[in-house]
């Protein structure tokens, strides 16, 4: 089942474009097109209904999953701006914390360990912790 859901799989479509008539499936595509629908109500009984809403429409397990991790995650740029957001503090800043030549190794490596721990504060305060 993992597997379908990292290598994805979708319909047959006829040369047009339109999904293949299930009349005209051999056995192996039967096979997968099961695994990816067990695949996918695996991963929606997981949810609530909150958290299916959010998602939206998709059609595969593999592209439910994306949007999974994408939502509990974010994307690399999401994920940036949400430390900016919690910690209160500019990634550029904290980049600025580890380069700083004025301050040892040590200082920065404190000040960057006590923003660390005041967004992990943050984010259990807001409710928005991970799970």
């Amino acid at each position: 089942m993992w597997i379908i859901i990292q290598t994805g799989f979708s319909i047959p479509s006829e040369s047009d474009g339109t999904p293949q008539s299930c009349e005209f499936w051999d056995s192996s595509t039967r096979k997968k097109i099961e695994a990816d629908a067990k695949a996918t109500q695996t991963l929606q009984c997981g949810l609530t209904k909150e958290e299916l809403n959010r998602v939206g429409p998709f059609s595969s397990a593999k592209d439910l999953w994306t949007k999974l991790i994408e939502l509990h995650e974010g994307t690399s740029d999401t994920k940036e701006k949400g430390i900016a957001l919690f910690a209160g503090t500019e990634p550029k800043k904290m980049k600025k914390l580890l380069e700083d030549s004025e301050s040892s190794e040590s200082e920065a490596d404190d000040e960057v360990t006590t923003e660390l721990v005041n967004l992990v504060q943050k984010m259990f305060q807001n409710k928005r912790g991970i799970r």
